[in-house]
């Protein structure tokens, strides 16, 4: 994981320093992660999902959808 010296969580939203960097939304029937410089990250899985200039998301519709090793990947690549 990133190191989260520094970081915190508010109102579902993971700032590094002052700097938004993810958040998390549920849905009714799902739950998406959202990354707000997800055009910009390297995304070899080919997990995210969106066609806007900055933000993408992963959307999870149960647990095991979620492939946690490719997911932290794109979350330390946010964080920096």
């Amino acid at each position: 994981m990133p190191d989260i010296r520094g970081d915190r969580v508010k109102d579902g939203c993971w700032l590094k320093g002052k700097a938004p960097v993810s958040y998390a939304y549920s849905g009714p029937d799902c739950v998406q992660f959202c990354f707000f410089r997800g055009a910009s990250l390297k995304d070899p899985k080919r997990l995210l999902q969106g066609n806007g200039a900055y933000v993408r998301h992963i959307k999870s519709f149960r647990p095991s959808d979620l492939d946690e090793t490719a997911y932290r990947a794109l979350l330390k690549q946010a964080a920096r």
